[in-house]
């Protein structure tokens, strides 16, 4: 039989386990949560920092730029060696422009370093000339191949009227300044910033490989598992899986080019802390679970003890010992059980004691009635025997055939002699049934004394 105790420390140690595990379960998921948060915001701020950096680089170059554009067009008269100087003035005012040049409708083009295109150049079909045209404002183009310098550049274009020519005035912008700020960028251990145009073609990347691939073609699984939240200014964080891995992404837009700056590092990288939390928060659960299954052996132990001395001793009162008294000496339900036990045994010794009494008494007189039934019986059996006798010794004296009156009124008697007889035939028989009855009387009370006697009083 399970004792008591392990029945109370079953259950606990059971209740303490699924407690546990779901402590750290809801621990971990929460800190989580908190740790993944901190993670975007530290993304976000960087983020931001850098975007904002990039954003004002870009508007000093448009100012600069837009004052140039201004200046030309208050010109009195269309003089291309003037515009020139303008043009070589502006270029090296602003040593980040490589060059500031006019394409005009004709297909020709004034740049300020002095630089002559070859004939099959029209600058009516550059990028910048076209895109300038089509947004009839200020545009910032693509990367693409200076043809002068033969690196990678943006060009910063605006439509232009000088004295009634229309063209377009541009400046190529170096963007090394802008790689080298994106490839400063740390997020996370692991983690890198990534620059976008509107395209998606990759401006800025670790690996040089990349440049100029669009995003969906360098990241082929690139999958957005969850979208995190949406801050205002078009701030975005998700969770998307890049080459099988789980990767925290926050997306920066940068208005002013229509640019996104990316900031990419793996998740787990942001779980270290959390890791470490359910390392100690295992242990200490751990030690906690430890300390109540203690309590609990000792809580159980202390319920337990009082309640087997209450069963080892009712067994005791269920085999008949009524001698001793349950000494619990507490003060709680078991004292209070205890107490009533001993009440009860009380009880049933005193009620043992009076049913000794009464059958012992009881014995007597079943005794003393059996005598008196015997006694009476013999008495009754003596005298029917003499009137049997007497009544044969008067048939024998009378004459067979004569009756005298002697003779008829000794017949009559004879006959109520024989009605006596009969009753009292009756009576014997009746009274040999009382005396059955008496004897099991008398074996009951035997059996009754035999089983008090048992009882240990």
């Amino acid at each position: 039989m399970k004792k008591i105790s392990m029945k109370f420390i079953i259950p606990l140690l059971g209740i303490s386990c699924v407690l546990a595990i779901t402590t750290i379960l809801i621990s971990y998921t929460t800190v989580s949560g908190i740790v993944k948060e901190q993670a975007a915001a530290s993304g976000i701020v960087s983020a931001q920092y850098n975007a904002e950096i990039i954003e004002t680089w870009f508007k000093e170059k448009i100012a600069s730029f837009q004052r140039t554009a201004t200046h030309i067009e208050r010109l009195d008269y269309f003089d291309e060696r003037m515009i020139s100087t303008m043009l070589k003035d502006a270029a090296e005012a602003d040593d980040s422009f490589y060059s500031v040049f006019i394409g005009f409708e004709d297909g020709s083009l004034i740049d300020g370093k002095g630089w002559v295109p070859p004939e099959t150049y029209n600058a009516s079909l550059r990028p910048w000339y076209k895109a300038a045209q089509e947004e009839k404002g200020l545009v910032i183009t693509h990367l693409y191949i200076d043809q002068n310098k033969k690196n990678m550049v943006a060009s910063i274009a605006v439509p232009i009227v000088i004295q009634g020519v229309n063209g377009v005035l541009a400046a190529n912008i170096p963007i090394d300044y802008i790689l080298g700020r994106a490839g400063e960028i740390i997020y996370g251990k692991t983690g890198y910033g990534i620059l976008a145009d509107k395209h998606g073609l990759i401006i800025s990347h670790p690996s040089q490989s990349y440049i100029m691939h669009n995003i969906a073609d360098v990241f082929g699984n690139y999958e957005v598992i969850h979208l995190d939240k949406t801050y205002r200014d078009n701030i975005i964080v998700e969770t998307v899986i890049i080459d099988e891995i789980k990767n925290l992404v926050v997306r920066v837009p940068i208005k002013t080019c229509s640019w996104e700056l990316l900031l990419i590092a793996p998740l787990l990288e942001f779980q270290d802390p959390t890791k470490q939390m359910l390392k100690y928060l295992m242990i200490t659960l751990g030690i906690c679970l430890l300390l109540m299954i203690g309590f609990g052996v000792v809580i159980g132990r202390s319920m337990a003890k009082p309640l087997e001395r209450i069963i080892a001793e009712v067994a005791k009162l269920a085999n008949g010992d009524l001698r001793n008294n349950i000494e619990i000496g507490s003060k709680d339900e078991f004292g209070l059980l205890s107490d009533e036990l001993n009440q009860m045994r009380k009880n049933m010794k005193a009620m043992l004691q009076d049913i000794q009494n009464e059958s012992i008494l009881l014995f007597r007189k079943t005794g003393s009635l059996l005598r008196s039934i015997e006694e009476r019986h013999d008495e009754q059996y003596k005298s029917g025997e003499g009137s049997d006798v007497n009544m044969m010794e008067k048939d024998k004296a009378g004459p067979a055939n004569t009756m005298t009156k002697e003779q008829i009124a000794a017949k009559q008697s004879y006959l109520q002699e024989t009605e006596m007889e009969e009753n009292r035939t009756k009576k014997i028989a009746g009274t040999e049934e009382v005396y059955a009855i008496a004897e099991q009387i008398n074996n009951i009370a035997d059996r009754l004394e035999k089983g008090i006697r048992s009882f240990k009083i």
